[in-house]
């Protein structure tokens, strides 16, 4: 049989409490819901702009690398140039030094050449005159004193 009215009475006001409580739990629920959208909303957005600035920095970084590297091939060009200038007037130096060397070599050939025929001569008059035509004021100097003096291997080391 049905339950005494004072037990319906009560199980009505215990379900309306149920309710109620279940209705406070349902707006926590989405009180807490709304509140995990705007956390995950602020989380995306963070995401975003952390993403962007990376992506600037990577492009920051990699512009400032290849200003790097022009400015060392640049520079590299540079003394690569240097060197080779150097190189030039270090081997034209050299070659007319050579060439120097060989005509006084020449010279100096030529003129023992005579010298020896004078004294084979056995002639006074020309060994006396020979002496004063082929003094030593006359022989040309092939010193490598003669080369410039920063024609030095150190003038390469320096610029590298």
């Amino acid at each position: 049989m049905p339950d005494s009215q004072e037990e319906v009475e009560l199980h009505v006001l215990q379900n309306i409490e149920k309710k109620s409580e279940l209705q406070e739990l349902e707006s926590q629920f989405s009180n807490k819901f709304a509140l995990g959208k705007i956390e995950s909303s602020k989380v995306k957005d963070f995401k975003t702009k952390y993403e962007q600035v990376y992506t600037e920095s990577v492009q920051k970084i990699d512009q400032q690398e290849k200003l790097i590297l022009d400015e060392v091939r640049k520079y590299a060009k540079d003394i690569r140039e240097q060197l080779k200038s150097e190189r030039q007037r270090i081997e034209k130096s050299v070659t007319e030094k050579e060439k120097d060397i060989a005509e006084v070599k020449e010279h100096l050939l030529n003129k023992q050449s005579i010298i020896q025929e004078i004294l084979e001569s056995n002639q006074a008059g020309q060994v006396f005159s020979a002496y004063q035509e082929f003094s030593e004021k006359d022989i040309k100097n092939a010193s490598f004193k003669a080369l410039p003096e920063d024609t030095k291997i150190s003038f390469l080391l320096r610029t590298i």
